[in-house]
């Protein structure tokens, strides 16, 4: 049964809304003056508040204020009861907070459909609210399953230094990035970037991060290497577009660390950076095409590393953040920033990468548009 709080320091009045509404099957209470009234929402919290604007203790309007103002009311609808025929008190009330008003004298029938709406819209904003606290609470559980997939420590033997930046635009997001051993001197590394954001993007990564791990362990037992370009165009067709509608670009790079070598593979995005002899080389200029419209073709190029180099992968996330002017961070930014840092560790290359990143969005608590996604290595 709703709840209903009249307020009025007239008791022929409460006494004619109580009879009115008690018609209608709507528990009442009352209150006669300003102070009780919040006090009573404060303890209560009612359905619904009846509010008469001119009380001899506090005006009306202060006590809209008062409730507005309180966490714990500020949701609470209130319907303004008022005999001034002036439209700017009756637009000052709703200006404050108030939801409707009903003009004195009343209605009998105005009162009950003023009422009953705003009932129902209450019922149903608060039936959205508990909607969206689901909600948040499932896009919480997917945001801690899917972090839970990025590597929590690099696998031994890979390289001197690994360091990353993942940065999803939200509390889920379709980036997802992982370091996975192939054999004693063989290792799969690779930044994945699913078209989308929310639920459906942050599934798709989960269930791609899944299929490699099953390709890698089907492929272990049938053949001594990781046949790459095999492997994407099986990637391609098992996420086809017109199924999940969504695509995906992504970055595979095998590191062999008995030969000195990285075989790359690019699927639509970004291309991967090395840093070698001071030079930078943006690799595997052949693009195979984004992963789920069938034309992926499994090209892949094998590369030299040598001691010292650093390699980089990275999703468009970090190139797309703009800066409060609209600037964009660039590829340039990456590569010029990368170049600068030849001499140094990636650890402190990686800690020049986020100063400049917080730098470029000097208001820290705007989200991201995109997710961010920044793999570093060093051989």
């Amino acid at each position: 049964m709703n709840r209903i709080l009249v307020v009025d320091d007239d008791r022929s009045v409460r006494a004619l809304l109580r009879s009115i509404l008690k018609k209608k099957g709507y528990q009442t209470s009352e209150c006669e003056d300003g102070v009780s009234a919040v006090e009573f929402c404060v303890e209560t919290n009612p359905d619904i508040v009846l509010l008469d604007l001119l009380m001899p203790d506090i005006h009306g309007l202060d006590v809209l204020k008062q409730l507005k103002e309180n966490p714990q009311t500020t949701s609470i609808p209130v319907i303004v009861l008022t005999g001034s025929t002036e439209q700017e008190d009756k637009l000052s009330a709703l200006r404050s907070g108030a939801v409707d008003y009903i003009s004195k004298p009343f209605v009998s029938e105005e009162v009950t459909l003023r009422v009953g709406t705003q009932l129902r819209i209450h019922e149903l904003i608060s039936s959205l609210r508990s909607a969206v606290r689901e909600l948040e609470n499932d896009l919480e559980a997917a945001g801690r399953i899917q972090r839970a997939l990025v590597p929590s420590e690099v696998p031994q033997g890979i390289a001197d230094d690994i360091n990353w930046i993942y940065v999803p635009s939200s509390s889920v997001g379709g980036d997802i990035f992982d370091i996975i051993p192939l054999d004693h001197s063989k290792y799969l590394l690779y930044v994945l970037d699913v078209s989308g954001h929310g639920v459906n993007a942050a599934l798709i990564s989960v269930m791609v991060h899944r299929f490699i791990e099953d390709f890698r362990s089907r492929i272990s037992a049938e053949h001594e290497v990781f046949p790459l370009a095999d492997f994407l165009k099986v990637l391609d067709t098992s996420f086809p577009f017109e199924r999940f509608e969504t695509y995906m670009t992504a970055s595979f790079v095998i590191v062999d660390t008995i030969r000195g070598e990285i075989e790359v593979s690019n699927a639509g995005n970004p291309h991967p950076l090395l840093l070698q002899q001071g030079e930078i080389q943006v690799l595997d200029s052949e693009n195979n095409g984004a992963i789920g419209f069938g034309i992926v073709e499994g090209i892949t190029r094998k590369y030299r590393i040598h001691e010292g180099s650093k390699l980089l992968l990275f999703t468009d996330g970090i190139i797309d953040v703009r800066d409060n002017n609209g600037n964009r961070f660039g590829e340039r930014t990456v590569i010029d920033l990368l170049k600068s840092e030849k001499n140094s560790s990636i650890d402190k290359a990686f800690s020049h990468f986020r100063e400049l990143l917080n730098k470029h969005i000097s208001d820290t608590s705007r989200s991201f548009e995109d997710d961010i996604t920044l793999v570093g290595i060093q051989f």
